[in-house]
């Protein structure tokens, strides 16, 4: 079987813009693609952490894990 890697990348025009949705598709599409048994890496470069949070990570719990250990 191939992997397949599928990037999605946002347009210049829309990070400027800073849309709501962008997260909100990138951590959808993410869980569907797992759902279906696909390999999945969703980098979270948001200082806010949204999609981190949107995965139903604990960003206070990760950061103090991470303060902890360095």
């Amino acid at each position: 079987m191939n992997p397949h890697l599928c990037l999605l990348k946002p347009s210049r025009s829309s990070i400027k813009k800073e849309e709501p949705g962008q997260t909100t598709t990138s951590v959808n599409l993410a869980m569907a693609f797992s759902q279906k048994g696909k390999k999945v890496l969703l980098i979270d470069l948001d200082p806010q952490a949204y999609s981190t949070i949107g995965l139903g990570f604990d960003v206070v719990l990760l950061l103090k894990r991470d303060s902890k250990a360095g």
